[in-house]
């Protein structure tokens, strides 16, 4: 539990990060923190518990969006609007 408040922590401190990698790591369910990295253009969370996506909707940058073995993902309506957005894979 403390190892995922300390990765949110750096998340919250480093706004400019452009690219993160969340890959396999089980104990992610929930990703909010990550709104506010204006910044990001790649992100991995595949075969995560992530299941709501909805807080990328606003993110202007994301480029790559994985999300390989997300079965838990419902609506993917918000990825839609992103501008430069150029691939998916699920």
């Amino acid at each position: 539990m403390k190892q995922k408040f300390q990765i949110f922590y750096f998340l919250k401190n480093n706004k400019n990060i452009k690219q993160l990698k969340f890959k396999d790591c089980e104990n992610i369910k929930n990703f909010r923190p990550i709104s506010k990295l204006e910044r990001l253009e790649i992100l991995d969370v595949s075969n995560t518990d992530v299941s709501d996506i909805s807080i990328l909707e606003n993110n202007k940058n994301i480029k790559l969006l994985k999300f390989e073995g997300c079965r838990l993902i419902k609506d993917y309506s918000p990825i839609s609007k992103l501008e430069y957005f150029r691939n998916f894979r699920c």
